[in-house]
């Protein structure tokens, strides 16, 4: 009879878990996921125009070269530390970036793709600032700066900006390092 209960008591469990339907839960999914898996289609105009920096088009039309060189500076701006961090490339006395001196910064050079990525930055970084200090130029009609004059004063505050152990020119076209 124990048996019997036993058993009774399990069927009437199941027929009633059987009658009783469970609630599915669905996790919402964040941005990141739903981009990677490809439910997720709002795209933010500025993603799309820094997405098109390197290939030189924009899918507005012309940009505007003062917001391209900004934006590419700041698409640059973690390999120009790195490059800076590891003594291959440094802030010129004349506003640009150039390539320090291997026997003064000690870095051999041997990694071409370090090699690449340096002149690729180097490159764009300077055209980037030519961009800027020609705009700042162009807006200066009260001061009559010269193009000397804002290099010198980008240079310096760039000086001022390195981190330690990062090369810099001083006046006299001597490196140094922070």
């Amino acid at each position: 009879m124990k048996y019997l209960l036993i058993v009774v008591n399990g069927l009437i469990m199941l027929s009633c878990k059987l009658a009783l339907k469970v609630p599915e839960f669905k996790t919402a999914k964040t941005e990141l996921e739903e981009q990677v898996l490809g439910d997720w289609y709002r795209v933010d105009d500025d993603l799309v125009l820094f997405s098109t920096v390197r290939s030189g088009s924009s899918p507005h039309g012309e940009a505007d070269p003062v917001a391209m060189a900004r934006l590419n500076q700041k698409f640059n701006k973690d390999d120009l530390e790195e490059l800076k961090n590891l003594g291959v490339l440094g802030e010129q006395q004349d506003g640009l970036i150039g390539f320090v001196p291997s026997q003064r910064s000690g870095y051999e050079g041997k990694d071409p793709a370090v090699q690449r990525l340096a002149r690729i930055v180097l490159r764009e970084e300077n055209e980037d600032r030519q961009v800027l200090w020609r705009d700042r130029l162009g807006k200066d009609s009260a001061h009559e700066l010269t193009l000397e004059q804002v290099r010198a004063t980008w240079a310096a505050s760039q000086r001022k900006l390195c981190k330690p152990g990062q090369w810099y020119q001083d006046t006299e076209n001597q490196w140094l390092k922070k």
